[in-house]
């Protein structure tokens, strides 16, 4: 699986170099960003499926990181994978509302047990404002679709899975709430194919999210499916970078 990417946001790079550090000796199947501000901290979120943002509170100014976390609140960010940490300000001194898991800089025991519950030992799939993302899985054999579904559990302990194998309950999977973010299917589905599943699913998502978020997984190469992905069947290695590039 891909590394988490932990994001450190302080304004000193004496500060940021040793947080590097530290993370690569306690975290070190993990990838740590840097970035000395708000804007720096928000380009890097533009361009990279950040994990984890932690964020001294004064950059240089007293409460740059409330203005962070807002930011982050906006774009959709997981808030309860943000920690603001302080050598000036104690939990007690928050602001009345402010609802921000907090850590004193310097407390290393306190900042080690809240990356042990935020970052290890898995990922968490990536969110979309504040919408869980799940997959479905399409296969009209009900084997199969248990194999398939124990298969991911174990690959991917994070991540929401529905599984379908008539087209009715494909529809009934795009009317629950989370709908599916992403489909995996077979081709031949009995009395229908990947092709009816794009049809369904074009006409909630559109073409363009239709044709890039339905791979179809065969044991034979598949010409007939328009501009959707093909796997073959079997090739675990590949559907497991899929799943990664579409959750993580």
């Amino acid at each position: 699986m891909k590394k988490n990417i932990i994001l450190v946001v302080d304004d000193d790079p004496g500060v940021r170099k040793i947080s590097e550090l530290w993370f690569s000796t306690y975290f070190p199947d993990n990838e740590v960003l840097l970035a000395s501000g708000v804007d720096e901290a928000l380009e890097v979120l533009q361009n990279q499926p950040i994990h984890v943002v932690i964020s001294d509170w004064a950059m240089p100014e007293p409460g740059d990181g409330f203005v962070l976390a807002g930011k982050l609140e906006e774009y959709g960010f997981d808030m309860d994978q943000f920690l603001l940490t302080s050598g000036e300000l104690s939990a007690g001194e928050l602001r009345e509302g402010v609802d921000i898991q907090f850590v004193p800089k310097g407390d290393l025991d306190g900042l080690k047990a809240w990356c042990g519950d935020h970052i290890e030992p898995y990922q968490h799939v990536r969110h979309k404002n504040n919408k869980m993302r799940t997959l479905l899985v399409v296969d009209d054999d009900e084997l199969v679709r248990e194999t398939f579904l124990t298969w991911v559990s174990h690959t991917f302990p994070t991540l929401e899975v529905e599984t379908a194998g008539t087209l009715e309950q494909v529809t009934e999977s795009i009317e629950k709430v989370p709908s599916p973010y992403a489909v995996i299917t077979d081709y031949d589905l009995g009395d229908f194919d990947a092709n009816s599943v794009w049809e369904v699913l074009k006409e909630s998502w559109g073409e363009g999210k239709a044709n890039e978020d339905i791979v179809v997984v065969s044991g034979l190469e598949r010409e007939d499916i328009g501009s959707m992905s093909f796997i073959g069947k079997g090739n675990l290695q590949a559907i497991s970078s899929w799943i990664e590039e579409k959750f993580y």
